[in-house]
């Protein structure tokens, strides 16, 4: 299966992909420890730092990005985010950790992300390479 991604915020990272379903990052994340605490939500009790996720499209409101800022600056946030529905709000939170001095989260809008699940990728801004299994 080829795969085609659209970068809206740059970056490096490598390691597994792991598909969860949507979570709001206000109200769903524990800003202390990087736990997704969303109740009901079938990944509740993980953490997300250094995880590469994949996910169909983020819940929240506004607040969500100055969640996923102080997740970067305490360093809890994950390492990547895939998304098949664009958000501007997160997107907005990994930009202005950058403009602010810190490394951005990068970002990338796809499609079928399900399929990801398990895949170990390298990425470089623009360059998505997928290890052969």
């Amino acid at each position: 299966m080829t795969y085609q991604f659209k970068p809206l915020v740059k970056g490096v990272f490598s390691g597994e992909i792991i598909y969860i379903e949507p979570f709001s990052f206000w109200g769903g994340v524990d800003i202390n420890d990087g736990k997704i605490i969303q109740k009901g939500h079938p990944n509740n009790g993980m953490y997300i730092k250094n995880k590469i996720l994949a996910v169909k499209n983020l819940i929240g409101s506004s607040s969500s990005s100055s969640v996923l800022l102080e997740l970067i600056r305490k360093n809890l946030a994950p390492k990547a985010i895939f998304i098949e529905n664009i958000d501007a709000i997160t997107c907005m939170g990994s930009i202005i950790a950058e403009q602010i001095g810190l490394d951005p989260l990068p970002i990338y809008q796809g499609e079928n992300l399900k399929n990801l699940n398990g895949k170990k990728v390298n990425a470089k801004n623009d360059k998505i390479i997928f290890a052969k299994i």
